[in-house]
């Protein structure tokens, strides 16, 4: 996983225990370089702490200004509000829901799709 030269991964560390990473899977697609599935994930004993507005600051930092991204995408479960809430934080807007796309908990449910582009080219569209 943290190897594949096709992610940019960033992990925060507690003490030696990786405790969040957020990886960026890019693509050798030629028309899609400019874009980025982004996956978040935190330990649940470090929620709360800010953690991820850390993880997320720095990988939009990398994105925009070192990995010539224009478009981030993601996935959310609609039942994961703090999780939504720092994406929508980040600049990400929901673009659609994939319906009953996910099973969780012991019943499907739906995701939400949200995508963030770079300030710069917000104008410009």
């Amino acid at each position: 996983m943290f190897s594949d030269p096709n992610n940019y991964t960033l992990i925060a560390e507690l003490d030696t225990k990786v405790v969040g990473y957020v990886i960026l899977f890019l693509t050798n697609k030629v028309r899609d370089r400019h874009s980025a599935l982004l996956a978040i994930a935190i330990h649940p004993e470090y929620h709360g702490r800010g953690l991820g507005r850390m993880l997320m600051g720095e990988v939009l930092n990398q994105a925009d200004n070192w990995l010539n991204l224009i478009r981030l995408e993601l996935e959310v479960h609609v039942d994961n509000d703090s999780a939504i809430a720092l994406y929508k934080a980040s600049g990400f807007q929901v673009e659609g829901t994939k319906r009953l796309s996910t099973f969780k908990a012991g019943r499907y449910m739906d995701m939400l799709l949200m995508s963030r582009i770079h300030p710069e080219y917000l104008s410009k569209a």
